[in-house]
């Protein structure tokens, strides 16, 4: 068992691998799973170069600000302020300078107050603009994927395998937003859009996926799409596109709302709906879709996730499983 602990393969890729998914699946329901990423690393720089605090040299830096980067970047998602990118990008120029000081000091001084400001200015550039994709999603792991790829790939053949272990693992976990499905597969899935007059999906979907359920065919429709989410204590994220894009087209069905939250919800825009709930505290199928005939709703795409396709099949409910 010591020897299979010991081997490379074990410390570097499985034990973190392990980590990162116990952690994902535990913080996914308060949108913090991207810690996961981090922990990883961390176990692996500790499995692989018992990592110590003690003189902190230029790579030693790199793996803190790494550890640290995540605990800054919630900033954006607990505070609204106008001062949160200034301050963000302030941090990443300072944090760049800081890491390259013991070689910065030691070169002249125009070299060392050109390098020094070049990379505080690239830094402070960089934090700026990634900050603002804060709610594009699929924009951010575009751009995740290609600077932790190219900079783990630099860094393997150019400086440090374990920092370029690190890039290559964020332009990784920033790819995973990408589709799992054809063209072909979601040119259906907006032809059905377009046929129904509304998509239902569960707020774990919204919560891990942060969709918008729209249609975009572009073909003119014969009402507009209705978007329900079913959300049994009404832990809907106000900071989610799909309330952002409200326009009293969202409609969220409960079982025991919290006041506060249903009147912020239905301050932007969204139309919380109190049912009964069914077997497990779920909203009820059955009240659902009879709330939603009463709206004059003929047809409904359920899209997912799990829970709520498991729901609709045991229920009776659906007459149509499409598989891609």
């Amino acid at each position: 068992m010591q020897a299979l602990l010991q081997n490379p393969a074990v410390q570097a890729g499985l034990i973190p691998f392990v980590v990162a998914l116990v952690v994902a699946e535990l913080l996914q329901r308060v949108r913090l799973s991207g810690l996961a990423l981090v922990l990883a690393f961390a176990a692996m720089v500790y499995l692989t170069h018992v990592f110590a605090f003690g003189v902190l040299t230029a790579p030693r830096k790199i793996v803190v600000l790494g550890l640290a980067a995540p605990l800054f970047a919630i900033l954006p998602a607990v505070f609204q302020g106008a001062w949160v990118r200034p301050l963000l990008t302030a941090l990443g120029a300072a944090a760049a300078v800081w890491m390259a000081w013991r070689i910065l000091e030691n070169q002249a001084l125009a070299r060392m107050l050109l390098w020094g400001a070049g990379g505080a200015a690239y830094t402070a550039w960089l934090v700026y603009w990634s900050s603002k994709l804060h709610n594009h999603p699929v924009r951010a792991g575009a751009a995740g994927m290609a600077l932790g790829v190219g900079t783990g790939v630099a860094a393997i053949f150019g400086a440090s395998l374990t920092l370029g272990m690190f890039g290559a693992a964020l332009g990784a976990a920033a790819a995973r937003r990408g589709w799992i499905t054809g063209e072909a597969a979601r040119a259906h899935v907006q032809r059905l859009r377009h046929e129904m007059d509304a998509i239902l999906v569960g707020v774990g979907t919204v919560v891990a996926d942060d969709p918008l359920l729209t249609d975009r065919t572009g073909r003119p429709r014969r009402r507009p799409l209705l978007r329900v989410a079913l959300d049994s204590r009404l832990r809907l994220p106000p900071e989610c596109r799909l309330v952002q894009s409200a326009h009293h087209d969202v409609v969220v069905f409960c079982v025991a709302p919290e006041d506060d939250r249903r009147r912020t919800l239905e301050a932007r825009g969204v139309r919380v709906e109190q049912v009964a709930a069914a077997d497990g505290g779920r909203p009820d199928w059955r009240a659902v879709l009879r709330r939603l005939g009463e709206m004059e709703i003929n047809g409904v795409l359920v899209e997912g996730g799990a829970t709520g396709n498991w729901g609709a099949l045991e229920d009776g409910v659906g007459d149509t499983v499409f598989f891609y």
